[in-house]
């Protein structure tokens, strides 16, 4: 694992909901952007999909926010290849996992079960990998080395 992945597998472990530990591992690379804290808070709601609505993983969200602090669209002219770059990490952990949405993902840990070491443990898993995936995409386009 790198350091990425390590630090994100790190703060959810640490009780940091899904969102905030993907983009928390990424604090440094977006440092002269948003404090830590500010980084940390805007991942607090995407949690469980969403304020626990089950909807699209929090892992993914977190993805979105450190793309999106980095390469966001400020105009409509950027908004179609911003979307179109974010799209493709978003495919990736898509055919790696088979679904974006918590509650097709928790089908691993039981739908009924929510809060649990299993839950917490099987994320982890979603956790480690769409860090992996965002590290992958920042060094391909030079944010980080």
């Amino acid at each position: 694992m790198s350091k990425y992945t390590d630090r994100a597998a790190e703060l959810f472990k640490s009780g940091l909901g899904c969102g905030q530990a993907v983009s928390g591992a990424f604090a440094d690379v977006v440092a002269d952007k948003i404090s830590y804290e500010n980084l940390i808070s805007l991942g607090s709601p995407f949690g469980g999909g969403f304020a626990a609505t089950r909807g699209l993983c929090g892992c993914v969200t977190g993805m979105g926010i450190i793309f999106g602090l980095l390469y966001g669209a400020i105009d409509k002219d950027g908004k179609a290849q911003a979307t179109e770059r974010i799209a493709g990490i978003v495919g990736q952990f898509k055919e790696r996992y088979g679904a974006l949405e918590c509650r097709d993902l928790s089908v691993r840990f039981g739908t009924e079960v929510t809060g649990t070491d299993i839950k917490r443990k099987s994320c982890l898993d979603y956790v480690e990998g769409a860090a992996e995936l965002l590290e992958q995409f920042l060094r391909e386009n030079g944010a980080i080395d």
